[in-house]
């Protein structure tokens, strides 16, 4: 995959399982991390990585985001990778979502940069 994307950069997004509200001690509903859903959206992310990784460049994305489509903001400045881009390669070998986060650190190491949410 590395050999595949070439010269690239690499920011891990995690939102679905930090997202969910929670019921504290008093059994109100709360959020973990308020400003997860605000700060992890396309619009904010390409504020916060412009500084780090140029227009044109290839970003492979790391995110446990399930709703199809998400990150396409973000390919007005980069060229987007995902680990789903490369479904022929890793069917083989990925038979859970363990496996996956393994093969996806390994592609973030990789990268010339790279950027996490936490």
């Amino acid at each position: 995959m590395k050999e595949i994307l070439g010269d690239y950069d690499a920011i891990h997004v995690r939102r679905g399982d930090l997202l969910k509200n929670r019921k504290d001690r008093f059994g109100i509903e709360r959020s973990l991390h308020p400003h997860l859903d605000r700060d992890t959206r396309p619009e904010y992310i390409i504020k916060r990585i412009a500084q780090w990784i140029p227009p044109g460049r290839t970003l492979f994305i790391a995110s446990n985001e399930r709703t199809p489509g998400f990150f396409s903001p973000l390919s007005d400045r980069y060229k987007l990778a995902y680990s789903s881009n490369f479904s022929s390669i890793l069917e083989p070998i990925i038979e859970n979502n363990y496996r996956l986060f393994m093969v996806e650190r390994l592609m973030m190491q990789g990268a010339k940069t790279f950027i996490k949410t936490m």
